[in-house]
């Protein structure tokens, strides 16, 4: 995980941005491979050891233009918890951490480098076993998948501006996240799932997720959204930063299904320990002084790997980086429903969401 060279005009347009505003070391533009670098790996960018895992590279079509729209929603979630996990994902700090690369940022206190080694590629993938060890909690692909086939928790990619090609070099794409179907989905592409006004700026034409400048290569559709990307998964609310998609697109029916699909980005460690009064263990909420709660909440911090928004190896790593793969099918978009904003069943004394990483593990 070291910290990467990119080309000086490359620097010179980020540090522009930063100037105007805020800004964060996982910029789309950053990342992005270059044009006519190997689709899903990125050459080497400096120390010879390590191909640098990337989403596929924008084709080389100019201004393909379309007007196809369609919607899919994933149908299942695997975070490999239980498997190969690390060759989930991308390298999203380009450094390849144990592969003749240091890290990208300063450990958790007690931690070395070896215990934040990378998968192929210097692919960032902590969040799976972070899942794994907090079984306790209920969370696995298992639950998640369950919960989604009974019209439970998932997401939906509305897709615009299509040209229906194997390469189109700009598609506008929304990241929505459906309510609670009512019943059970029948997964025959019919069914519409009413949207969260939560992911929503008001309507279904302003959504917070979007990347206008996702492209589709090879078949594979690639976007990037910096930020707002939510998830319901186990009844936690994950708030996903700079995430990444890839979803190879199969015609089904007047609209496209996914049987590949992989999404990456990181969730701050802070925040997960705000979601953790919505689990329970042993019949009680996890408050921190449940029992077990500083035993995950060391698994949470000591499971940080990645910096949100340093590129310095001397910051601290504040955020956990994920990646999973999905399956989707095509669907329809409804109205908008509202929902009741969650209520903490914990005190403000031991609301997890007061506590963080920084006062100890």
């Amino acid at each position: 995980m070291l910290v990467r060279v990119e080309a000086p005009w490359r620097l010179l347009v980020a540090l522009a941005a930063c100037t105007a505003g805020a800004c964060s070391y996982y910029d789309a533009s950053l990342l992005s491979p270059k044009a006519g670098e190997p689709a899903d790996a990125s050459s080497d960018q400096g120390s010879g050891v390590c191909q640098h895992a990337q989403p596929p590279s924008p084709p080389t079509v100019v201004d393909a233009g379309g007007d196809k729209e369609f919607v899919i929603l994933l149908r299942t979630i695997d975070f490999l918890e239980n498997g190969d996990f690390k060759t989930l994902g991308f390298d999203q700090d380009r450094t390849c951490t144990c592969q003749g690369e240091g890290l990208s940022c300063t450990p958790p206190s007690g931690m070395a480098e070896k215990d934040q080694c990378d998968g192929p590629g210097g692919r960032d993938n902590s969040v799976s076993a972070l899942i794994r060890q907090t079984s306790m909690l209920g969370l696995s692909s298992a639950r998640f998948n369950q919960d989604i086939d009974n019209g439970g928790k998932t997401v939906a990619l509305r897709v615009q501006g299509y040209n229906g090609q194997p390469d189109d070099d700009r598609v506008d794409v929304a990241w929505l996240v459906p309510a609670d179907f009512v019943g059970k989905p029948a997964w025959n592409g019919q069914d519409v799932w009413p949207v969260r006004k939560s992911c929503l700026d008001g309507d279904l034409d302003h959504p917070k997720a979007t990347d206008p400048n996702a492209y589709v290569s090879g078949g594979k559709l690639v976007a990037s959204l910096q930020k707002n990307a939510s998830l319901q998964l186990g009844g936690l609310a994950w708030n996903v930063i700079a995430a990444y998609i890839v979803v190879d697109l199969v015609p089904s029916g007047d609209g496209y299904r996914s049987d590949h699909g992989m999404m990456t980005g990181m969730w701050n460690a802070r925040e997960m320990l705000g979601q953790l009064p919505a689990g329970s263990v042993l019949g009680a909420h996890l408050c921190t002084d449940h029992a077990v709660y500083p035993q995950v909440k060391k698994l949470i911090c000591n499971a940080r790997d990645i910096a949100s928004k340093s590129s310095l190896p001397s910051d601290p790593c504040d955020s956990i980086s994920m990646a999973f793969a999905f399956t989707a099918e095509p669907a329809r978009i409804g109205g908008v429903t509202d929902e009741a904003a969650p209520t903490s069943p914990c005190t403000p004394a031991t609301d997890p969401a007061n506590d963080s990483c920084d006062e100890g593990p």
